[in-house]
C-alpha cells in the first residue's frame, strides 16, 4: 500500500503509534499523525520524514474548524483511521454528567464530526477504519467500571 495519504487520529501511543510507524516505512506514503500531545509525537516520529504531526483534540468544540485548517491544502485522503478514545473507569455511583459528556464527545461525536468533515476528501476507494474497545460493547459485564 504505497503512495497514500493516511490520517491517524490518536497517534501518540499504542495502536495509533504502531500504525503510523508501520505506514511510515513506505516513504511514498504521507501520514498525518493527530493527537492531543503534538510534542510527544514530534519526538517519537522524528525519524519519519513522511509524517506530519498536528495537535488535535476530539474533546474540543471546534473539531471541524481545526480539521479544515489542518487539511486545507490536502486534496484527497486515502485512509482515515480513528483510533483516539477516552476511558472513564469509575463505579456507576461515582460517575458524573461531565464523565459521560466527555466520553461521548471523544468516542462518538468527535469521531462522527471527523468523518463528516473529511468526507469530501475521501474519494472512491478510500477507507475509514474506526478502532474501538470491547468495553464499548461488553460494558460492565466484562469490564466493571466502564459504564460510560
Amino acid at each position: 500500500m504505497s503512495d497514500k495519504v493516511i490520517v491517524v487520529v490518536g497517534a501518540s501511543r499504542g495502536i495509533g503509534k504502531a500504525v503510523v510507524d508501520l505506514f511510515a516505512q513506505d516513504k511514498s506514503n504521507k501520514i498525518y499523525a493527530l493527537s492531543r500531545d503534538e510534542e510527544k509525537m514530534r519526538k517519537q516520529f522524528v525519524q519519519h520524514v513522511n509524517v506530519v504531526c498536528k495537535g488535535f483534540d476530539l474533546s474540543s468544540n471546534d473539531i471541524t474548524d481545526k480539521l479544515e485548517h489542518i487539511f486545507a491544502s490536502v486534496e484527497k485522503i486515502d485512509i482515515l483511521i480513528n483510533n483516539a478514545g477516552y476511558l472513564v473507569n469509575k463505579p456507576f455511583e461515582e460517575l458524573s454528567h461531565r464523565d459521560f459528556d466527555r466520553s461521548y464527545q471523544v468516542n462518538v461525536i468527535g469521531v462522527m464530526e471527523t468523518v463528516q468533515t473529511l468526507l469530501p476528501k475521501l474519494e472512491g476507494g478510500s477507507h475509514v477504519v474506526n478502532i474501538s474497545s470491547m468495553g464499548g460493547f461488553q460494558g460492565t459485564v466484562k469490564f466493571p467500571g466502564l459504564v460510560a
